[in-house]
């Protein structure tokens, strides 16, 4: 049997990948915000091809990342804070896939009002939330949009505003070089009570 220390043996070839996946746990409500608590799992996966005619063991070496904790996977030989190492078999003329997991916390401060209906759903189909959080959420969130088509409301009356300011402008401007009497007058009033229709 021979022992390969990852690879540098001629005839014995090491492919790596990567996966991540980030996985929600919780979630908790902070100071006006919610905090998602996840994890993340990295997957190193490591193809360990061979072209000798003997079995041998490949040493594999993974550099172990930060705040991480290795899970799903076999313990390894040996382990420092830096480095772990597994030994391998690898069939003569055979292929082995090793892969690595590990598990680092992670969290993510979310405003409230940045969720959807969709994603209180999803929280609630993965068990994330319970039903009354999903209910009390999604009145906050039904809140949220009222407020927002208040404020939208708020904006169309003061530009309608804006528009009979300007409109009573023109004719108060309008009025200044009219007479009182005769056809002046008449028109004159005509923008009076045009003025008055407009204030009400």
């Amino acid at each position: 049997e021979i022992k390969v220390l990852y690879a540098a043996e001629l005839g014995v070839t090491v492919s790596e990948s990567f996966d991540v996946q980030n996985i929600l746990q919780s979630i908790r409500l902070g100071q006006g915000d919610l905090i998602a608590d996840s994890y993340l799992l990295t997957f190193s996966r490591y193809k360990i091809t061979s072209t000798l005619a003997k079995s041998c063991t490949v040493i594999i070496e993974h550099t172990l990342s930060d705040n991480a904790e290795i899970v799903d996977t076999p313990p390894p030989q040996s382990q420092t804070n830096e480095l772990a190492s597994w030994n391998v078999e690898v069939p003569a003329f055979g292929s082995v896939e090793f892969t690595v997991c590990e598990r680092s916390p992670g969290s993510r401060y979310e405003t409230i009002s940045s969720l959807t209906g969709e994603k209180l759903q999803a929280w609630l189909h993965d068990k994330v939330i319970d039903d009354t959080t999903f209910q009390r959420l999604s009145c906050v969130l039904n809140l949220l949009r009222q407020i927002d088509a208040a404020k939208q409301q708020i904006v169309e009356y003061e530009r309608e505003q804006q528009r009979i300011f300007e409109r009573q402008k023109r004719l108060q401007q309008q009025l200044t070089p009219l007479h009182s009497d005769g056809k002046q007058g008449a028109l004159r009033q005509r923008y009076v009570a045009t003025l008055d229709q407009l204030e009400n």
